[in-house]
């Protein structure tokens, strides 16, 4: 019976490793592109305000909602979720909450990424490219693109191991009573 407890807790144990172990990179950008380039190799380029940041479910990337206010290029759209990296040191970009940013964004083929090796920037410090950008235009497609959603990864990865950690209590309570 130890055993089959020993060798429940050690699957158990490997099936969730893999989440908490830590990974390492490292951000290095190429010289940056001037205005013109990074606009004809952007998908996505607009002006808005962050309204969420949430933590994705895949590699530790942050999900970003903007509320477009301008499109200098791309989809039309009054809202648009972003893609980054966690961190920094993965060339994530630190978005906050509440303030605007000039946004140069990629086609994953998922969805549109930004990094900080992109021109992304403050809309405040934003005024040269502006000056390029020219005024851009107003989204004409009201979405409402929420960040309000369950992970799968929760189903996928916590009720499992719920199980597992009800299935070990309700066998040293039976062998409690025995």
């Amino acid at each position: 019976m130890k055993r089959s407890i020993l060798v429940l807790c050690m699957i158990l144990f490997s099936m969730l490793l893999p989440y908490f172990t830590p990974t390492a990179s490292a951000c290095s950008c190429v010289e940056p592109f001037s205005v013109q380039e990074e606009l004809e190799s952007s998908a996505l380029v607009i002006m808005g305000t962050v309204r969420e940041i949430k933590q994705s479910s895949s590699a530790g990337n942050k999900e970003v909602l903007v509320e477009v206010s301008r499109i200098f290029k791309g989809e039309k759209q009054s809202q648009q979720i972003i893609v980054t990296y966690g961190d920094s040191a993965q060339c994530g970009f630190e978005f906050q909450t509440g303030l605007d940013y000039l946004i140069y964004a990629q086609d994953s083929g998922t969805g549109y990424t930004t990094s900080i090796c992109d021109r992304t920037t403050l809309a405040s410090s934003a005024a040269d490219d502006l000056l390029i950008l020219g005024e851009g235009q107003l989204p004409d497609e009201q979405v409402d693109l929420s960040l309000d959603r369950t992970p799968i990864s929760f189903w996928l990865i916590g009720i499992p191991f719920l199980i597992g950690i009800g299935i070990i209590v309700y066998y040293f309570m039976r062998r409690q009573k025995s």
